[in-house]
């Protein structure tokens, strides 16, 4: 941007002064939501299955984040978190230990592509449980169907679309993620969760 855009930009008047005004509330409003602690679980699909490394991405975008603790089932802090807190060894019951961190979620990014279809029945068997389903971001790839079964199952679900163009570039976990967990750091802080 020029000198000569950037003059065009600036406020003036009321304007400039409401801003100046506006100005410290506002960051000192981000720096409270930014405190907000999140925990963030990141299902989808498995390490030998393609869109694993677009996981692997989005949870490293997510723990860049001021206050986002992002994990995947399979992460040893995730399998220290479930024996500290409840005393069982995750390893022996997998299913019931991605139950219980989703339980203990904030929020729940469920990355849930074709190639993920172990992904697609844990969303469907969480959509029902009701201290999980509403922590669940279902992130479809545009134009998803899934079967008539788990379909009604996840009617309730928030879903986010993305497009080809979003998967294979930055934006699903650059932009797209961490607009939706600023958003839950938000309503966390306002005491909506």
């Amino acid at each position: 941007m020029s000198t000569e855009d950037a003059e065009d930009l600036r406020l003036t008047g009321d304007l400039a002064s409401f801003e100046h005004e506006m100005a410290p509330r506002i960051a000192n409003a981000l720096a409270r939501i930014q405190g907000t602690t999140l925990l963030v679980i990141i299902l989808g699909p498995g390490k030998e299955s393609p869109g694993y490394d677009k996981r692997v991405q989005i949870q490293t975008e997510a723990s860049r984040l001021p206050g986002i603790r992002a994990l995947m089932p399979e992460d040893s802090l995730a399998f220290e978190l479930i024996e500290r807190k409840f005393g069982f060894d995750p390893s022996e019951d997998y299913s019931r230990s991605e139950a219980v961190l989703c339980e203990m979620a904030d929020l729940v990014l469920a990355l849930d592509t074709p190639s993920a279809n172990g992904v697609n029945q844990e969303v469907g068997l969480f959509a029902v449980q009701a201290h999980i389903s509403p922590k669940i971001v279902d992130l479809l790839p545009q134009g998803a169907t899934t079967a008539a079964f788990g379909s009604n199952l996840r009617r309730q679900l928030h879903k986010e679309y993305f497009t080809d163009d979003d998967f294979h570039t930055c934006r699903l976990a650059t932009s797209i993620c961490p607009r939706i967990i600023r958003a839950k750091q938000v309503d966390k802080r306002l005491g909506r969760l």
